[in-house]
């Protein structure tokens, strides 16, 4: 599954599987990572943390391969790949600026004052400086992201995988993880491509130009945000009384015109408007498995924390 870009993808995923025991946890996973940032989306339990770790090299797989575009000649697929959890860890008793300078000597083993001069410039460019001299036991878990961010750049890897990195951050935190995640790309020597799997439709649709929709640990939709929410064209209205036709799929909002529902064709009943990002992945979830209720009530109480869609940092 690829998109049509004109650009080389920077990793390509082929049937990639892995299994625990008899039970296939993903299967048949194939995908192009394309430059920029890509949203790795769906419900609870899909597999989106198990597919990043797989490909990252920290779990065995059972199947399938990996590339990269510019890797270089006999080095493997994962030492070029930055996987950071949702929560990372950090050192208590060492200080930002000297966990980076060791995380970078470790990584590439250079001089160490070049590798001092680059951290400072880096803590400077990412708007770090405040806190260089704060030790991992003082480190609010929003800046352990940020900090992890720092890392990556300095491991000077290709591709990074975040995993939930906004989960449980207030509205200016998740503003300032993606104004340094933006920063960092329009360095030099920055990793080229960026794997995010969240819950935040909101962000996905403000940040992100690619998404990849995985359910029952396989990839089902791989486009541009844009093209994804076309996909639901002509399915998206308004509801005057709540949606009680088993025809109608409620997306769990409402505003003066209306309940906002999907339905597969017009009716007198139903007003049309625009989509969103929450449609498609609501409609693309439901016309494959029918009625989930799980998942609507699921991805309701994540919106609801969720800044409203702006413009791109």
């Amino acid at each position: 599954m690829s998109i049509t870009t004109g650009t080389l993808p920077t990793l390509t995923v082929e049937r990639l599987g892995c299994r625990l025991g008899r039970r296939w946890l993903i299967q048949e996973v194939s995908f192009d990572l394309e430059p920029g940032f890509t949203a790795l989306v769906g419900p609870n339990g899909a597999g989106k943390s198990t597919l990043m770790r797989a490909i990252a090299g920290l779990i065995p797989v059972s199947s399938g391969s990996l590339s990269l575009t510019d890797g270089p000649p006999g080095k493997a697929v994962s030492r070029q790949i930055a996987y950071i959890p949702q929560f990372p860890g950090a050192y208590d008793h060492i200080s930002v600026r000297d966990y980076l300078v060791r995380t970078a000597w470790w990584d590439r083993h250079r001089p160490l004052a070049q590798i001092q001069h680059e951290v400072n410039e880096l803590l400077h460019q990412l708007q770090l400086d405040d806190i260089a001299h704060y030790r991992g036991r003082m480190l609010h878990p929003s800046l352990r992201r940020r900090v992890a961010l720092a890392s990556a750049w300095l491991r000077q890897v290709q591709v990074v995988f975040f995993d939930e990195p906004t989960a449980g951050l207030d509205p200016q935190e998740r503003l300032a993880f993606w104004q340094q995640l933006y920063r960092l790309r329009s360095l030099p020597n920055s990793p080229v491509a960026y794997l995010i799997s969240t819950h935040l439709l909101a962000e996905v649709q403000s940040y992100c130009n690619y998404v990849l929709l995985l359910s029952h640990g396989r990839i089902r939709q791989q486009s541009t945000v844009k093209d994804f929410v076309r996909t639901v064209q002509g399915h998206a209205y308004y509801a005057c009384d709540p949606p009680n036709n088993s025809t109608l799929i409620d997306t769990g909002r409402y505003s003066r015109e209306g309940y906002w529902v999907l339905a597969p064709q017009a009716a007198e009943s139903l007003l049309p408007r625009h989509p969103d990002l929450i449609d498609a992945y609501l409609w693309e979830l439901n016309q494959r498995f029918g009625d989930d209720s799980d998942t609507t009530s699921h991805l309701q109480s994540q919106e609801a924390s969720a800044f409203s869609p702006g413009e791109k940092p």
